[in-house]
């Protein structure tokens, strides 16, 4: 069961938890949302507020509920489920009713998706959307690697609004 607490209270490795075991990324409400997993994204301080940022492209389905619902989640469920977030970044939600997929229990969080069994949830309100643009991007390793079809990332940052973890 998932506990609220305060964001000073939260202590977790950024690094590992995005970068390694990955998080998905919930667009939309309880009773239409869609997700995708991401191992890209971050968390600071901007404008004197907690903020989370994530990358998500344009051709994502996901990307469509970012772009329509004022709040998003990053869900971060336990290494047994492991073979979820391998779907869920390697399926779209068009070919795929992600809301029907079985093992994960979504519950409403401030307005955004959460589940019951995740270990960490982060709703935050999307305070910003910026496409990246080419012409800044000054790595070519980077341009090459990422992005040598053309479709770049949006960067979406929110105010962190609520985290739970289990509990």
């Amino acid at each position: 069961m998932l506990k609220s607490i305060e964001i000073n209270d939260l202590k977790w490795d950024v690094f590992e938890w995005i970068g390694q075991r990955w998080m998905l990324v919930v667009g939309g409400t309880r009773d239409s949302y869609n997700m995708m997993t991401a191992s890209w994204g971050g968390v600071g301080i901007v404008w004197n507020e907690p903020m989370v940022f994530v990358f998500v492209r344009p051709s994502r389905y996901t990307h469509e509920f970012l772009m329509k619902y004022p709040r998003f989640s990053l869900v971060f469920l336990p290494d047994s489920y492991r073979e979820i977030l391998n779907l869920c970044g390697s399926r779209s939600g068009r070919d795929i009713d992600k809301m029907r997929i079985p093992g994960i229990t979504p519950v409403d969080l401030k307005e955004a998706v959460g589940f019951d069994e995740a270990e960490l949830v982060i709703i935050a309100r999307t305070a910003f959307r910026q496409p990246l643009d080419p012409s800044s991007l000054l790595r070519e390793d980077v341009r090459q690697a990422f992005y040598s079809t053309g479709d770049y990332h949006d960067l979406f940052m929110g105010s962190i609004e609520g985290v739970w973890i289990q509990g």
